[in-house]
């Protein structure tokens, strides 16, 4: 689908302009509650809602991990044990690209990183630390990974849906979070709510 660009609004504009002039007192700030001592005394009618804006955004960035590790964790426990992997030999391969890329060594090439790490088995690869610190997924991959490498099971459409739209809401939050053209603050509530969501879908799906 082709992106859609969308007009120039003000009151995205401000709020965007709002929110780079708040970049300042987040990293000149020690902690919360530094933070939130700062917004007080420039802004004591509104460091509340400040607070709970930038809350939320940290909220959000906290989603992106938790879902990243239920999809590596519990669904893929799920997926092993259920006999729901398919496409193993691709998957070696994209896993060996994507080692590859992730990991500059030139002493050892991916197949025997992936040796060493996981026993030369791709199944023991399919873990936090093999999908995510070894081979460099994101959530994107993670989506397309499901897509491609899972046979069907209960609620396999509705979750890749939901990971779809949350994955549209990080693009927007994590590359162009300053824009005046989206509704950012929305996309940030939307992507909490969708969150919740997965994590509750995949929990249950890993009970199954």
């Amino acid at each position: 689908m082709a992106k859609i660009i969308k007009e120039h609004s003000d009151k995205y504009f401000i709020d965007g302009f709002r929110r780079y002039f708040f970049i300042d007192y987040i990293i000149d700030s020690s902690d919360w509650a530094d933070l939130e001592s700062k917004l007080r005394k420039t802004y004591p009618d509104k460091y509340e809602a400040i607070m709970a804006g930038m809350f939320d955004e940290f909220k959000f960035h906290n989603y992106i991990l938790k879902i990243e590790y239920a999809i590596t964790d519990s669904l893929n426990s799920f997926l092993i044990k259920n006999n729901k992997i398919k496409n193993w030999e691709n998957l070696k391969s994209k896993f060996l690209k994507k080692i590859e890329r992730n990991i500059k060594d030139a002493n050892q090439g991916a197949d025997k990183i992936l040796e060493k790490e996981a026993n030369g088995d791709i199944k023991n690869a399919l873990t936090p630390f093999g999908m995510l610190d070894l081979a460099g997924f994101g959530i994107g991959e993670l989506i397309d990974y499901i897509k491609s490498f899972s046979e069907d099971f209960d609620q396999k459409s509705e979750l890749l849906g939901k990971m779809e739209q949350f994955n549209g809401c990080r693009i927007l939050i994590i590359h162009n979070i300053l824009t005046s053209r989206e509704d950012v603050e929305g996309e940030i509530k939307k992507g909490i709510f969708l969150g919740k969501e997965i994590i509750l879908l995949i929990d249950g799906i890993a009970k199954q």
